[in-house]
């Protein structure tokens, strides 16, 4: 496995459940509180919330493919258990991030890339995702605010953006925000690593990653494997309704994601 892939994550799965977060507590083993209501933590690293169409549930930190193996036992839990995904839910990834946090210049060229190569990457994730509350595009005031922090040290006044670098002050992380919700595993490690070997290329070279034309030569350009670009890929040409998404269009509760309570 490419070191590329071995960068730590977590992952904020958000989705519904018939019971909301009571069947979500019972399934992963939160215990209750003194008035009976699930508890934030389950002492395996799990963590539960109250989000998009009900559940957010938080992965310990992962990594490589055991990491892989814990998120495709967890959407196997949830289906099993009823869970679904509408509208409201995301999928947030935390990306280990090390290297940012040592050295913030390096969220230029981090940025740089992302705004330069939108439209490619937003042709991987569901257009019921582009532009929400809860994962807005970076703009031109986002980047000048950056630049006035990494040039002058003035405080950083930034909105959480669909590649939100608030999180490196809070856990350490940049968090990607932009997937739709699903509980298609294959998708999820496939969009894992697409962020990996992104953040991969700007720590390696430190400069950002030019313009391409399209997604597929996005992919190709960070050296994404082959059976993650054929996911992807796929993925698009369905329109993003993958058969292991467990989408529901029928359902009209919820909130939108908006919430960042992992790790």
């Amino acid at each position: 496995m490419h070191k590329a892939y071995l960068r730590r994550f977590g992952v904020e799965i958000e989705c519904g459940m018939p019971n909301g977060l009571d069947d979500a507590a019972a399934v992963f083993g939160f215990p209750s509180d003194e008035y009976g209501y699930p508890e934030y933590e389950n002492g395996d690293g799990w963590t539960l919330h109250d989000d998009g169409s009900g559940v957010e549930l938080g992965t310990p930190i992962l990594k490589g493919e055991t990491g892989h193996e814990k998120i495709k036992w967890a959407m196997k839990r949830l289906k099993d258990n009823g869970a679904f995904v509408t509208d409201y839910d995301g999928l947030h990834v935390h990306h280990d991030a090390p290297e940012f946090v040592e050295n913030p210049s390096l969220c230029v060229p981090l940025v740089e890339s992302w705004m330069n190569n939108q439209d490619a990457i937003r042709e991987f994730v569901s257009p019921r995702r582009h532009d929400r509350m809860a994962c807005p595009g970076w703009n031109e005031m986002q980047w000048d605010a950056l630049l006035k922090w990494i040039e002058g040290g003035e405080q950083l006044y930034l909105n959480r953006s669909d590649l939100n670098l608030l999180s490196l002050r809070e856990h350490g992380s940049i968090e990607i925000r932009l997937l739709e919700g699903t509980l298609d595993a294959e998708v999820v490690i496939a969009w894992i690593q697409f962020g990996q070997r992104l953040i991969h290329d700007v720590v390696q070279n430190a400069k950002p990653i030019t313009k391409v034309t399209t997604g597929e030569d996005l992919l190709g350009k960070i050296k994404l494997t082959a059976e993650a670009r054929t996911i992807l890929l796929a993925k698009k040409a369905a329109n993003h309704y993958t058969d292991g998404a467990a989408f529901r269009d029928d359902y009209y509760g919820g909130d939108d994601d908006y919430y960042d309570d992992g790790y």
